[in-house]
């Protein structure tokens, strides 16, 4: 069986989250609780290792979010798509011959979606779970 991981693209490029935030609630506290939300689903997937894919002004405050050992992969600043190949990169490092970077702002994504993305994969270099306003969810390879 492959070495499947799966990360989650924390960075600040992905404002979301915060702006979403109730009045209530600081916005960098919620970007926070929505990232580590979107690290559980990604922790909870059977057979699948998880990591956090972080660019340097992110860290230490979502590094506190995941289980101890889990791989923390410095990414490149830059573009989406920059980043999302350097997690890719990450992961590859940390030993995945299939790896999945899913966004760091959707934490009600099921499971099942990025599984599909895996068995995809079996057919095609490349799967993407397309977003609903454009974009995408997630990238698998």
């Amino acid at each position: 069986m492959a070495g499947r991981f799966a990360a989650v693209l924390a960075t600040t490029g992905f404002r979301s989250a915060a702006a979403a935030a109730p009045a209530e609630v600081a916005p960098e506290r919620f970007r926070l609780a929505v990232i580590e939300d979107t690290y559980e689903v990604l922790a909870g997937l059977e057979r699948v290792s998880c990591a956090l894919a972080l660019c340097p002004g992110d860290q230490p405050a979502a590094e506190s979010l995941v289980w101890p050992g889990t791989p923390v992969l410095r990414i490149i600043p830059g573009s989406s798509a920059h980043q999302v190949l350097s997690a890719l990169d990450g992961l590859a490092v940390c030993g995945a011959d299939e790896g999945a970077v899913v966004a760091g702002d959707v934490p009600d994504l099921p499971g099942l979606v990025i599984a599909k993305l895996f068995r995809a994969l079996g057919s095609h270099e490349v799967a993407v779970a397309p977003a609903t306003n454009g974009g995408l969810v997630a990238m698998a390879s």
